[in-house]
């Protein structure tokens, strides 16, 4: 009698290597005079369960903001939450106080241990956004344990899975260089700023921001953002250590701006040994924006600083990477150039006197009009003016009013002193019946 054994066990699935106990991600926060928001972001990401190692650069910020971040580590200053719908990612305040270790940026190099789970590193000196980040990548490099560092903006508040969530699609796979997260804004939790980074035009020097203002409950495909991703929005961006030997440090002469898209563009110059570019898309981070130096996505909404680093390191980057579209560049001006069709419900820009003001339409030419030259529509829509030239005989063609509108003409406002010569140089007041059709106008009265 044959008896039927256990069955054979399957084959186990390969799944992702789970996170190691040691701490392999390091995390970069670049502080200039946002102790509050710095503190803020250290709450919520001190809450997560993933050991990490947190290093925070002051980066010369002139003011009392080192002092502040120690008292804040000592439990004798604790800010509030600036919004109350954010505020349970940060709240109640961590028991205090916390271990923080302190270092100074000229002692990086002669460091041979560890690196402490909470590190201020102080720098004398504005080294600006990709100068304070490096000094922070070179001390967290210095612990062979590290693998990944995660650069966070100082005003963001992190969710309690990202980092983990992060940690886990980095590890997914071996050449992953560069990875992004769900970054929404902090001021509007339910409005996403950008799902891992932008696209990038070469021929404006602008970026788009994926799926920016859309609900954070649109749907979308993972793998299809990681595609279109040209360059990782810079406020939560994370690498790895492999990209960082090859590829290298951020470029510090940019100073502010364009120094994620360089990273990218560098990447892909490496051609077939360059990195993969993925999407974390578990982790969510909520971003405040432009706090430190008064950047905004609206250009209205920045500040002469902002404006004046964004146009010198577009330049810089146009020269270093597409040299050939560097005039362009320098015509466009400074800010953010603008794109190259009007966004979705927005009509197009209408300078009176422009030479191709008669493709807009009859609504849109007398939304235009000046008011003070009393608009006097005689034509129906989609009515086509004559031809500019006139040839043969017939009656004199009427010029455009000043308003530079095709489809309306106007009576040029004349002075007194005109009206009164016209009346003395031409024997009657009605100009057409005096001079017909001849075309030809020799007394001195003001052509129509």
């Amino acid at each position: 009698m044959t008896g039927t054994g256990p069955a054979p066990e399957a084959a186990p699935k390969r799944r992702a290597p789970p996170a190691p106990a040691a701490a392999a991600l390091g995390v970069v926060i670049v502080n200039y005079r946002g102790a509050a928001d710095t503190v803020e972001c250290l709450e919520s990401l001190l809450r997560a369960r993933l050991p990490m190692k947190i290093v925070v650069v002051e980066n010369g910020s002139g003011d009392n903001s080192a002092q502040q971040l120690r008292d804040w580590a000592a439990g004798r200053w604790q800010p509030p939450a600036e919004s109350e719908a954010m505020a349970p990612f940060s709240t109640p305040p961590l028991p205090k106080p916390l271990p923080l270790a302190e270092v100074a940026a000229a002692d990086i190099g002669s460091r041979s241990a560890g690196v402490a789970p909470l590190t201020l590193l102080v720098s004398p000196d504005n080294l600006g956004f990709a100068g304070g980040n490096n000094l922070g990548i070179r001390l967290l490099l210095g612990d062979p344990r590290i693998q990944h560092v995660w650069l966070l903006n100082n005003d963001t508040v992190v969710a309690p899975d990202a980092p983990a969530s992060l940690l886990a699609r980095l590890m997914a796979t071996t050449r992953v260089g560069m990875c992004g997260t769900v970054v929404r804004h902090y001021w509007e939790p339910d409005r996403i700023q950008a799902l891992n980074g932008s696209t990038y035009r070469p021929l404006t020097g602008a970026g788009q921001s994926l799926c920016g203002g859309e609900p954070a409950t649109i749907s979308f495909s993972p793998q299809d953002i990681a595609d279109a991703t040209d360059f990782v929005l810079g406020a939560s961006l994370a690498v790895s250590r492999a990209f960082i030997n090859e590829v290298g440090l951020m470029a510090e002469d940019y100073f502010l701006y364009f120094e994620e898209i360089d990273w990218s563009v560098r990447n892909r110059r490496l051609g077939s040994a360059a990195f993969e570019l993925a999407f974390a898309h578990g982790a969510t981070v909520f971003h405040k924006a432009g706090r430190s130096i008064g950047s905004a996505s609206a250009v209205s909404g920045r500040s002469a600083f902002s404006d004046y680093w964004m146009a010198r390191s577009r330049l810089k980057f146009t020269w270093r990477h597409y040299r050939w579209l560097w005039p362009l560049q320098w015509l466009l001006g400074p800010g953010r150039p603008p794109p190259l069709a009007p966004a979705a419900g927005q009509r197009p820009r209408h300078r009176p006197g422009h030479p191709r003001t008669e493709r807009l339409n009859h609504g849109h030419a007398l939304d235009q009009c000046r008011p003070a030259l009393a608009c006097r529509p005689r034509h129906q829509p989609g009515h086509r003016r004559p031809h500019r030239r006139q040839s043969g005989p017939g009656p004199p063609r009427r010029r455009r009013g000043r308003c530079g509108c095709p489809l309306h003409h106007h009576r040029r406002p004349r002075s007194r002193a005109a009206v009164g010569q016209r009346s003395r140089s031409c024997p009657s007041r009605d100009h057409r019946a005096t001079h017909g059709q001849s075309g030809r106008f020799p007394c001195r009265c003001p052509r129509l």
